[in-house]
């Protein structure tokens, strides 16, 4: 969760894609990083970066510098948006979930024909994750 305000102070005007199993997770984390960002602590340290004024949601908001952020679930709506930073935690619920090859099947056919191709030049790519599955996202297929 402090990660997108982190690289949001250090480079406010990239574009940051925050990915979990489902939305809900998503917009929770999507709403404690614009804590974090507004808090004064984080003021103290990134004092020129702050929120858009342009029209913010939950799943999308802007710093004033351009810089975005995007949160979606696994298979969930980032059509047309790039990222610079993507970030994807915890892409399965839980074990059972994981033991489904059809989810995980799911979440590789997303990642590669979605996620993966959405990609900035020199992007970053940050995968975290419970190892349920030696063949979840993480594993080496």
């Amino acid at each position: 969760r402090r990660l997108p305000a982190y690289i949001l102070g250090r480079y406010p005007s990239s574009q940051v894609l925050t990915v979990s199993y489902g939305q809900g997770l998503a917009n929770s984390m999507s709403r404690e990083a614009k804590v974090i960002l507004t808090g004064q602590k984080y003021q103290d340290i990134f004092p020129e970066v702050s929120l858009s004024r342009t029209p913010n949601s939950v799943d999308e908001w802007m710093t004033a510098s351009g810089g975005i952020y995007k949160c979606a679930g696994v298979r969930g709506g980032i059509t047309g948006r790039g990222f610079d930073f993507g970030i994807i935690d915890d892409p399965v619920k839980n074990r059972m979930e994981a033991e489904s090859t059809t989810i995980r099947q799911g979440v590789w056919d997303w990642y590669t024909s979605t996620f993966y191709t959405r990609q900035q030049p020199e992007a970053r790519i940050l995968i975290t994750q419970t190892r349920w599955h030696e063949d979840d996202l993480a594993g080496d297929d």
